[in-house]
C-alpha cells in the first residue's frame, strides 16, 4: 500500500508542473491570477466530490471498498484521454503567434532575485502552511469527533472552492505581494481564534476559516511563479516550486508537531500567527514587488 500511493504521488508530481506552466503559458498576464483560481476552485471542488460519491457508493448502493477504488480508474482514464485529444497539437509558443510576445531568456532574471523569491516561498510553506492534520486533531481537541472529521474535511473544500476564482480575481487587481500578505493576515486571524476556541461551534467556524489561507495565497503563488521565467523555463520553475512545497513543508510540520506533542495544540497555532505576523512586519514579501514588475513588464 505504501508503495502504491508513493507510485501515485510520484504521478502529482511529474503532471502538476505541465499543468500550470501550460495554465500560465496559455493566458494572459492580466488574467492570469483569476485561470489559477478557477483551477484551484475546480481542484477543490473534486475534493469533495469524489469523497461525498465514495460514500454514497459505500452507504447506500452497497458496493465494497475494492470496487469504489476499482470505480475510479474510470474518470482518470477519461482525463488522461481529454488530455491526449485535446493538446495533441498543442505547443508552448502557438498562442503567442503574432502578438509580438516571445519566450524570454532566462537571463532576464537575476539569480539574486529568484533567489530571493523562493527563500520567501520556502519560509511560507515552512511557517504558515499549517499541515491539515494539525487543524483536525485541533478540532477533535475542541470536541468534534472522529466520525465528523469526513464531513468538516469536505467543508472545508467548500470553503476552498468557492473563494479561490475570486481569490484569483483579486491578485489581477491588487497584485501578487499584496494578495499574499492579505492571505497572511488572515492565517494569523484564523489560527489565533482556532487556538483560543473554547467550543464545537468556535471549533468548526476557525476550521473553516483557515481553509481560506490556501484558497486566498495558492493563485498568487503560482502567479508569481510564472513570472519568474518565460516559456522556456516554466516547466522547470513549476517543478521546483511543487517540490520547495514538499521539502519546505516537511521540517515546518515536524516542528509544530513537536511544539503540538509538549505544549498543546493552542501554543502551536500561536507560535504560527506569531511567527507569521513577525513575516508580514518584517517585510518578507518585498522582493515579490520586483518579480510582479518584471511578469507585468513582459505581458
Amino acid at each position: 500500500v505504501i508503495a502504491l500511493r508513493g507510485l501515485d504521488r510520484v504521478g502529482k508530481g511529474a503532471r502538476s508542473p505541465g499543468r500550470d506552466a501550460m495554465i500560465a503559458d496559455v493566458t494572459d498576464e492580466s488574467i492570469r491570477g483569476r485561470a489559477f483560481g478557477l483551477h484551484r476552485s475546480l481542484d477543490h471542488a473534486g475534493a469533495v466530490l469524489g469523497p461525498v460519491a465514495a460514500w454514497v457508493l459505500l452507504t447506500r448502493l452497497g458496493a465494497s471498498v475494492p470496487r469504489v477504488i476499482a470505480y475510479s480508474l474510470f474518470p482518470g482514464l477519461l482525463a488522461v484521454a481529454l488530455v491526449a485529444v485535446a493538446l495533441r497539437d498543442w505547443a508552448p509558443s502557438n498562442h503567442l503567434k503574432g502578438t509580438g510576445q516571445e519566450p524570454l531568456s532566462p537571463s532576464h532574471e537575476g539569480s539574486g532575485r529568484a533567489g530571493r523569491v523562493w527563500f520567501f516561498l520556502a519560509v511560507t510553506f515552512a511557517l504558515i502552511r499549517l499541515p491539515d492534520a494539525l487543524l483536525i486533531l485541533r478540532a477533535q481537541d475542541l470536541g468534534i469527533s472522529v466520525g465528523w472529521v469526513p464531513l468538516i474535511w469536505a467543508l472545508m473544500h467548500v470553503v476552498r472552492s468557492s473563494i479561490s476564482y475570486q481569490a484569483g480575481r483579486l491578485t489581477d487587481r491588487l497584485g501578487i505581494r499584496i494578495s499574499i500578505i492579505l492571505g497572511w493576515v488572515v492565517h494569523v486571524i484564523a489560527v489565533t481564534g482556532f487556538a483560543l476556541a473554547g467550543g464545537t461551534l468556535e471549533a468548526l467556524f476557525w476550521f473553516l476559516a483557515a481553509g481560506l489561507v490556501t484558497a486566498l495565497t495558492e493563485a498568487p503563488e503560482r502567479k508569481l511563479v510564472a513570472a519568474l521565467g518565460g516559456l522556456g523555463r516554466r516547466g522547470r520553475m513549476f517543478g521546483a516550486y511543487h517540490a520547495a512545497s514538499g521539502l519546505a513543508a516537511l521540517p515546518g510540520g515536524l516542528g509544530l508537531g513537536l511544539i503540538y506533542q509538549a505544549a498543546g495544540g493552542g501554543t502551536a497555532l500561536l507560535v504560527s500567527a506569531a511567527l507569521t505576523t513577525l513575516l508580514i512586519a518584517g517585510g518578507v514579501a518585498r522582493p515579490l514587488g520586483a518579480a510582479e514588475t518584471n511578469d507585468t513588464r513582459r505581458g
